[in-house]
C-alpha cells in the first residue's frame, strides 16, 4: 500500500469536508415522491443522517435527484476552527 493511500486512510475524511456532500443521480421510480423516498433511504443506507433533497425530476421511467448531507450546517461549532485550522 501505497504512503499516500495509508494516510489517507487513517483520517476520517468527514473531518476534512467543511460544509456538505452533493450526490446526483438517476433513480428507477414511478413518481418524485418514491424517487425522494429511495434517494433519502440510500444516504442513511450510507450513514449519514441530516440531508435535504435539493433536487427532483421525473421524467418516464426514472427521476434525476440531486441529496445534499450536511457535515457542518452553517452557524455549527467547528472542530477545525477550535485546533487551529484544518490546513496544516
Amino acid at each position: 500500500m501505497s504512503k499516500l493511500i495509508a494516510e489517507v486512510m487513517s483520517v476520517n475524511i468527514k473531518e476534512k469536508i467543511i460544509d456538505a456532500i452533493d450526490v446526483e443521480t438517476v433513480i428507477l421510480s414511478e413518481s418524485e415522491d418514491e424517487a425522494r423516498e429511495i434517494g433519502l433511504s440510500f444516504m442513511k443506507s450510507l450513514g449519514f443522517d441530516d440531508v435535504d433533497v435539493v433536487f427532483v425530476e421525473h421524467s418516464g421511467f426514472s427521476a434525476r435527484i440531486r441529496l445534499r448531507t450536511y457535515i457542518h450546517r452553517p452557524g455549527d461549532r467547528y472542530a477545525w476552527l477550535s485546533t487551529g485550522g484544518a490546513l496544516k
